[in-house]
């Protein structure tokens, strides 16, 4: 392997262009259209049947923040995605439950306070390692093409709501959804069918027919181009000793630099020599030889940034100086220091405490690289996993305390729903009750009046390895997973986040959700 000079300009460029959103034409090759959808007209000989609505592919009773304490639970309904002229549609039915009347309309968007779009919502392509977001009216900031959630939702009513999603690369048979407070949806099936009618037909809502009580919503026309939101994602394993994750386009491999290197030191260790020996193999073996490997040092937060930049840069070097020792590669070596930026794990406790267990991961050496071969074909369609629908949970936690900037500490119970291995990556879903008004975003995050899961990951116990949560790898802040919005006291909202895929040997793992605590040996499925 041979040192070339710091910096990581090829690599950025390479995965930006990648991995940025592409606003002319389809990822199918098909070109992008105006038109919303084929003729819905049941008498037309040359339409396929509409899809069958009489069983929904999955059922699940959430709750969803209501302003004013007001009651949000609602029964989801969610349909196979049906290909039309468009793009890919994905339709839901929302039913009012509980005693009280649901208000509000932001089930499935975070834009401000009420929105009433399907914006926040993503197809998830576990094995490409792809999120997309609904397609969007000419531009990035363009109205999502979606439906249009009213305020209120009459009990006795079902509403049926859809969105327009790119058609994902490949035209997979089945797809994965993020539908945020909603929860995943795994394995959805992919149709050709007709959609309901009224719900790409434009205009006002259809009113209720007396027979089936269902009030449709169309969704919104694009008046231009629709815009693709396409973003690469990146799974990191962090912590450990040596750990992998990457995506379809990037491996990334972790370097613990407390293995690595003593205390404000840049100087490897003894065993250091074993670990580099492990990752120059891993990189011989997957590695491009054509293309650059980024090192790239990392530190905790404490100390100034100066001397946090120049630690980093020196352990990188370092790094990338034993890894071209090595030798038996061509590849070429970037070594680069970032400092405090870019952590995984809190610095400190939201009360302002250290956090010594979050900087320990934070403080490491990482490799990305672009992969020889292409990504493993698509695997077989998934099947609805029961134990996350109903059931017991896993692992139960009690925090008595949980703050968040700018609110006060509530008590809060979190109930483990479901591990499970998806593709090259595994799904958490996690269900929190507070006992209280929640009227912060912060509660489970790694920065402060972040609104996401950035303080929750998986751990293997016997290794110490941290599975975080997946990431834009042109948007590190964005994770995958739900953002969170403020919670109403005695109810449950399902909360979840994608993170890299676990060893195949591992049948445990410990769930560490912040401040609610950490779940020891919950088993994983699939």
């Amino acid at each position: 392997m041979r040192p070339v000079s710091a910096g990581l300009g090829t690599v950025s460029v390479l995965l930006l262009l990648a991995g940025c959103s592409q606003p002319a034409s389809r990822p199918d090759g098909r070109a992008s259209s105006n038109v919303l959808a084929p003729s819905t007209s049941s008498t037309s000989s040359s339409a396929p049947p509409v899809v069958d609505t009489a069983k929904a592919f999955l059922s699940r009773t959430v709750n969803f923040y209501g302003p004013n304490e007001e009651q949000r639970t609602v029964r989801l309904d969610v349909y196979p995605a049906v290909r039309v002229s468009a793009g890919l549609l994905v339709f839901v039915d929302l039913t009012a439950e509980g005693r009280e009347k649901p208000a509000g309309s932001d089930y499935f968007c975070h834009d401000e306070v009420v929105c009433h779009s399907f914006g926040a919502t993503s197809i998830v392509d576990s094995r490409g390692l792809v999120r997309y977001g609904p397609l969007r009216n000419g531009n990035a900031s363009g109205a999502v093409l979606s439906s249009t959630v009213p305020y209120d939702l009459d009990f006795g009513t079902r509403y049926r709501a859809g969105v327009l999603f790119p058609v994902p690369d490949g035209a997979p048979s089945s797809i994965d959804l993020d539908l945020q407070y909603g929860g995943p949806v795994l394995g959805l099936p992919v149709t050709d069918g007709t959609p309901p009618q009224g719900l790409l037909a434009g205009g006002d809502a259809v009113p209720p027919s007396p027979a089936g009580g269902v009030t449709t919503l169309p969704v919104a026309s694009a008046t231009g181009t629709p815009f693709v939101d396409r973003h690469l994602l990146v799974a990191k394993v962090v912590g450990g000793t040596l750990n992998q994750g990457g995506s379809a386009r990037q491996g990334v491999v972790s370097l613990a630099a407390d293995v690595l290197f003593a205390f404000n030191s840049a100087t490897l260790t003894v065993p250091a020599k074993k670990v580099v020996q492990q990752a120059a193999k891993i990189l011989t073996d997957k590695a491009d030889p054509a293309k650059p490997v980024a090192v790239t040092g990392y530190t905790d937060a404490k100390g100034t940034d100066a001397d946090n930049a120049s630690l980093s840069q020196r352990r990188a070097a370092a790094v990338a100086d034993a890894l071209g020792k090595t030798g038996g590669s061509a590849l070429m070596l970037r070594a680069t220091g970032r400092g405090a930026a870019g952590p995984v794990a809190p610095n400190s406790h939201p009360d302002g405490t250290d956090d010594p267990t979050g900087r320990a991961l934070n403080r490491r050496v990482e490799l990305a690289y672009t992969p020889k071969a292409p990504p493993s074909p698509p695997a077989a369609p998934h099947t609805a996993d029961p134990q996350s629908e109903q059931g017991q949970p896993l692992a139960t936690l009690t925090a008595p305390k949980v703050i968040a900037s700018g609110a006060g500490a509530v008590a809060m119970t979190a109930s483990v729903r479901s591990v499970r291995r998806d593709g090259a990556l595994t799904v958490v879903e996690v269900g929190v009750r507070p006992t209280g008004p929640a009227g912060g975003v912060d509660y489970f995050s790694s920065g402060r009046n972040d609104r996401d899961l950035g303080a929750w990951r998986l751990v293997a116990a016997s290794t110490s390895a941290a599975y975080v949560p997946a990431t834009d790898v042109d948007d590190p802040t964005r994770l995958l997973g739900t953002t969170v919005k403020q919670m109403n006291a005695g109810r449950e909202y399902l909360l979840s986040f994608w993170t890299a895929a676990l060893p195949a040997n591992l049948s445990v793992v410990d769930v560490e959700l912040g401040q609610l605590g950490r779940a020891k040996n919950v088993p994983v499925s699939r």
